[in-house]
């Protein structure tokens, strides 16, 4: 019985991998487990376990006491009968004797049995949470096991041990199947109320993509090379900024390897997920310009409340728009995003370089930036590369140091402080005012004084503000007829980028007179070929009905006709279709 219990207990914890002190004292604490509940008491009894010869030795020990004094059999024994035993023994000696543990009911051996398998799963326990909470933050592989489907958690096994990947730890688009091999990150190690330890693990954790570096680049392993942060997206884009101790070692070109080899190797581990490298940069508007690959900045700017303002190209703004909608649509959770993200638009790759470089960022388009600069007027004449020096010397002398002065005097004050002629003037303000997209009525010589005074006197300051107006609302509030609201647009249509609004026919049959009377002056004047030419300037409604038609011949660039024939152009391209058919 002795041999069988030993090795019976040697043989399971053995296979747990626990060590001699463990089975030491899960074997002695099962068996005075057992004691206790048999003898109800606890104190007076001793377990050694012998692991090298396979010995279990009860020892109960009992206070000597006179024959006539024993109270409690179980801690005292009258001296009579300790003396049977031994001796030599006195009153209020310790009696020790062996308890034969082969004398044990069945029902003792059951007890036994299940108080060692309850302390072997209590250390295995222990040990299990103490192995990989030491692990955390380390990677390691694991077989697919189960892919719930309500939950979308995760199950992996590694010898026999279960790893939990809940669904928010995924990497989005990642397919799992069962018994699929991958890399993971113990993430966190928590112990549940049932006692059972659940082991976290992770493959969108940022410090995931730290480890996979590690692991490729040498370099950083051996702290040559210092990871400065991480921002990530997981599933779509991330950005690690990387630093170099050694002036000798290129921090970017030893993450990417010889031909791209170590950054494949993380690339295919991740799969759809894009990785940019950036340089360590301690100034934070270099480091933006550096990070925001692959777009290209066209400046930046550092505002006065802490934030950068970054400005792209009208193209690239376009495209940041399109990403966003192509997020949203998606699903992507943008993460924690900064206070002013509903003012305006930002794509996952701005917001990975606003956590990377730990700055908010404004990015607007180069269109929007101009005009919002202009609108403020702040523009110095200085800055103003169409006038000369010696325009800008004469204003600045009569006090004009920006466009904002110029454009709300009068053309006589600045004629008569600069000394400038008046033509010239005229020229300024009208260049002035293109820049600014708003250029005064007041600005306009062309235009005649009593359609000047019936726009001002109902509140059209500027240009734009006649250009952008409904025609039939100008007609009322000011008071003007067809003809003189059509000359005015005409005349104004110079001064301003926006196209007349035209919301009637009637409308268009007033400009048609304006338009035609400049093309019957110059016809009297220029030879035929000049004709077309001024025609194309002075008729801006024929151009913009001109410019629906290529189309047509963009479908048949091979025979494409001169612009100033139209009329031929869908007979030869009969013709070639009708060739090209015949010949095929």
């Amino acid at each position: 019985m002795n041999e069988s219990i030993v090795e019976a207990i040697k043989d399971m914890l053995d296979k747990k991998g626990m060590d001699r002190n463990a089975l030491t004292e899960i074997v002695e604490s099962a068996f005075i487990t057992v004691l206790k509940k048999q003898y109800e008491q606890e104190d007076a009894f001793s377990v050694t376990f012998n692991t090298e010869r396979g010995d279990i030795e009860i020892f109960r020990m009992r206070e000597v006491v006179p024959d006539d004094e024993v109270e409690n059999s179980e801690l005292q024994i009258g001296v009579t009968s300790a003396q049977e035993i031994e001796n030599d023994i006195e009153i209020g000696d310790d009696f020790v004797e062996m308890i034969d543990y082969r004398k044990f009911g069945r029902r003792t051996i059951m007890n036994l049995k299940n108080a060692l398998l309850q302390k072997t799963r209590e250390v295995e326990k222990a040990t299990l949470f103490e192995e990989y909470y030491s692990k955390i933050g380390e990677i390691i592989y694991a077989d697919v096991y189960q892919v719930n489907p309500r939950t979308r958690d995760v199950t992996l096994n590694l010898e026999k041990i279960s790893f939990r990947m809940p669904a928010e730890e995924r990497i989005p688009f990642e397919i799992y199947r069962r018994r699929g091999h991958i890399r993971v990150l113990i993430k966190d190690v928590q112990m549940k109320t049932s006692g059972e330890p659940e082991i976290i693990v992770s493959r969108a954790d940022n410090r995931f993509i730290q480890r996979m570096f590690e692991l490729e680049v040498p370099e950083i392993a051996d702290g040559i090379i210092h990871i400065r942060g991480i921002s990530r997206v997981p599933g779509w884009r991330c950005k690690i900024m990387v630093e170099s101790s050694d002036s000798r070692v290129h921090a970017v070109g030893s993450c990417v390897g010889m031909k791209g080899i170590r950054i494949q190797a993380i690339v295919r581990e991740l799969r759809t997920e894009k990785i940019d490298i950036v340089e360590y940069n301690s100034d934070k508007v270099r480091l933006v310009r550096d990070a925001l690959v692959p777009t290209k900045p066209v400046n930046t700017e550092l505002n006065s409340d802490g934030t950068l303002q970054v400005i792209f190209t009208d193209a690239d703004y376009d495209k940041i728009l399109r990403n966003i909608e192509d997020e949203d649509a998606r699903g992507v959770d943008p993460g924690d995003l900064p206070e002013n993200e509903s003012e305006y638009a930002k794509d996952i790759n701005i917001r990975l370089v606003e956590r990377l470089a730990g700055i908010d960022i404004v990015p607007t388009s180069e269109s929007r930036f101009i005009a919002a600069k202009l609108q403020d007027r702040e523009l110095p004449l200085l800055e103003v590369d169409e006038l000369t020096d010696e325009q800008v010397t004469r204003l600045s002398e009569a006090g004009y140091n920006t466009a904002e002065e110029v454009l709300d005097d009068l053309l006589e004050d600045i004629v008569r402080k600069s000394g400038l002629a008046a033509e010239a003037v005229t020229d300024i303000k009208h260049l002035l005012g293109g820049y600014f997209q708003d250029t005064k009525i007041q600005d306009v010589p062309e235009l005649p004084d009593d359609i000047r005074d019936a726009f001002m006197s109902n509140g059209y300051e500027f240009v734009d503000d006649v250009m952008d107006a409904d025609q039939r609302l100008l007609l009322e509030k000011t008071g003007l007829n067809e003809e003189q609201i059509a000359q005015a647009v005409g005349i104004l249509t110079s001064y301003s980028e926006d196209e007349p609004v035209e919301e009637a026919e009637p409308e268009t049959e007033m400009v048609e007179p304006r338009i035609e009377l400049p093309v019957e002056e110059e016809t009297e004047e220029s030879p035929p070929v000049d004709q077309d030419e001024e025609t194309s300037v002075a008729e801006p409604a024929v151009v913009s009905e001109e410019e629906e038609l290529p189309p047509v011949t963009e479908d048949r660039e091979d025979n494409a006709s001169p612009v100033d024939e139209p009329d031929t152009i869908p007979q030869e391209d009969d013709e070639t279709e009708r060739d090209q058919t015949t010949g095929s």
